[in-house]
């Protein structure tokens, strides 16, 4: 880029066709601070435009805006002007430095869109009312004479900058330096504002002295903050004015110190809950173990203060283990459900209004015992199936066994066929290896059975090795699947059941009649004697059939 002066025309020009609206920001300029100078250009169709120029004065002259370092720099906000390389130059009749910037028309030369031509750079610290020059080579649409045309425009420029105090934020040093709203508990945060004043105190709430006084412009809270917090800067100048800024910072984690919490729903702690005391109506622990620690645990940690234990509210355990419970009373006013190996109360145990649904022990004794309401054993409850476990699935199914080891359940499925699937397929369970119980799934084209979806379902009693298998027709071209399943009952672990490969299947049993291979024998002779009607047919009307007819004749009669 070309920074050294470049000699300035001085002729006389025509005023410009086009209206430029030059503004600054802020208004008026600012010694030694950031500031723009926004030269919005009007739409106008009666006036074409080729070139435009900016000229905006830079150096330490109250004649001059911007500093020489850094440079001005320029942006428009369109794209019907493309801007061309900045060059300093010189006019020689006033002495005044110029940054120039050459913009080209894109669009053809009407000017049919409002565009802004912004400038923005360091203004010098010197006051005055400097001037730029906005240069075009434009015509009328009228005539089409084109001309170099200028104007002038006047931008004032304060010698005293303005007091002020504005953007107050918080920077997170653990995510980029970016501005944040809210951050974790104990991670260190920046505090940073915006100003032009003699100093700063920064407060944060709760704390009645400033966290910060100083002519800085930021200030880093090492350990952070534990809980939304709202900081408030105080900005002093010379003449003893302030202005306030302030905001909220959120805490993500906060620590909590309340000195009551009333809460009507249910409350969850992950973590360790530490109290000096403790009231509770009701106490819970459904999943949770009470923890005593100490010399003694059983004494040192567990204090009654009168001769016996009273609960007044639900006390709901579902696993207790004493060792051993030794008291001059125990007095349950209400619910007592637990286990206990033993209980050993010598004086008094007084149930008021039991409800004991689960009172497993191996000693109880007991010199007095007193019950004023009822009392009910209603024992353990148990599911009453279990979960269910596939045994075997496939098209052909070899015979195994198994052996129950709780009562349960057999089911067998056998799939439908597709429609015109000639074809048939079984799933069998058998007590003894011998006789057996058969599902039949598919269609069977001149069998009585149609289309049928098998299904079988049977009781194993435990202790008892049950057999299964299944299989398809031999010329089946789209097998249906057999499924064998096991739902056990009770209280069972694991399937229920297990393999008794060690339990051969009885001699003489495991290799009986295939149901399959009947039927298809049975079929085989269906089909023959149809055969021999359909050649009978045949020579009682002295014809010959044509092939697909005869099959389609056969067909239909095995549907009968």
């Amino acid at each position: 880029m070309n920074t050294t002066p470049i000699p300035m025309q001085t002729d006389n020009y025509p005023p410009l066709l086009l209206t430029f609206d030059v503004s600054s920001d802020p208004s008026p300029l600012t010694d030694d601070i950031s500031g723009k100078v926004i030269m919005k250009l009007q739409p106008d169709t009666t006036v074409s435009c080729l070139t435009i120029t900016i000229m905006v004065p830079q150096g330490d002259d109250t004649d001059d805006i911007y500093k020489i370092n850094p440079e001005a720099t320029l942006s428009v906000s369109n794209t019907d002007w493309s801007v061309g390389n900045a060059v300093n130059i010189h006019n020689d009749a006033t002495g005044i430095d110029y940054r120039q910037w050459p913009l080209s028309n894109t669009v053809g030369g009407v000017v049919s869109r409002e565009t802004d031509f912004t400038v923005t750079g360091i203004v010098n610290d010197v006051g005055g009312s400097p001037d730029i020059l906005i240069q075009d080579y434009s015509a009328s649409t009228s005539d089409y004479q084109y001309a170099l045309r200028q104007n002038s425009y006047q931008v004032p420029k304060n010698s005293t900058p303005p007091f002020y105090l504005r953007s107050l934020f918080a920077i997170d040093p653990q995510s980029s330096q970016y501005p944040c709203g809210a951050i974790h508990q104990g991670y260190a945060v920046e505090i940073a504002w915006d100003g032009y004043g003699g100093s700063y105190q920064l407060y944060q709430s709760g704390i009645a002295d400033p966290v910060y006084s100083g002519t800085g412009t930021n200030y880093t809270l090492p350990n952070g903050i534990t809980d939304t917090t709202t900081f408030c800067c105080v900005a002093t100048n010379t003449n003893g004015d302030k202005l306030f800024a302030s905001f909220t910072l959120i805490v993500i984690d906060p620590a909590l110190t309340p000195q009551s919490v009333t809460t009507h729903k249910d409350e969850h702690v992950h973590g360790t809950l530490n109290s000096n005391s403790a009231t509770c109506n009701s106490l819970n622990l459904a999943s949770n173990a009470i923890t005593m620690t100490g010399t003694d645990p059983d004494t040192d940690n567990l204090t009654n203060d009168s001769s016996s234990l009273n609960l007044s509210g639900n006390f709901s355990v579902d696993t207790a283990t004493f060792s051993n419970v030794t008291t001059s009373g125990l007095v349950v006013q209400q619910d007592f459900n637990g286990t206990y190996p033993e209980i050993n109360i010598p004086a008094k145990l007084s149930l008021q209004q039991p409800d004991i649904t689960t009172l497993n022990t191996t000693d109880i004794s007991v010199d007095d015992l007193t019950i004023q309401g009822s009392l009910t054993f209603t024992g353990q409850q148990a599911p009453m199936f279990g979960d269910f476990v596939p045994v075997a699935s496939g098209t052909s199914i070899q015979q195994a066994s198994r052996k129950a080891n709780t009562d349960g359940y057999v089911i067998i499925t056998v799939d439908l066929h597709a429609q015109n699937n000639d074809s048939i397929a079984y799933g069998g369970i058998s007590y003894d290896g011998d006789k057996w119980f058969y599902a039949y799934g598919g269609i069977a084209l001149g069998l009585p059975i149609a289309q049928v979806y098998g299904f079988l379902w049977l009781p194993v009693p435990a202790g008892t090795t049950w057999y299964y298998k299944g299989d398809n027709s031999l010329n089946t071209p789209q097998p249906a699947t057999i499924n064998i399943l096991w739902f056990p009952t009770g209280n069972d672990s694991g399937s229920g059941y297990e393999a008794a490969a060690s339990i051969p299947v009885p001699a003489g049993k495991a290799n009986g009649h295939d149901p399959v291979q009947v039927i298809e024998q049975y079929r085989a002779a269906r089909k023959e004697r149809r055969t021999e009607l359909v050649n009978s047919i045949e020579t009682l009307l002295d014809t010959t059939f044509d092939t697909a007819v005869k099959e389609d004749m056969i067909r239909q009669l095995m549907s009968l």
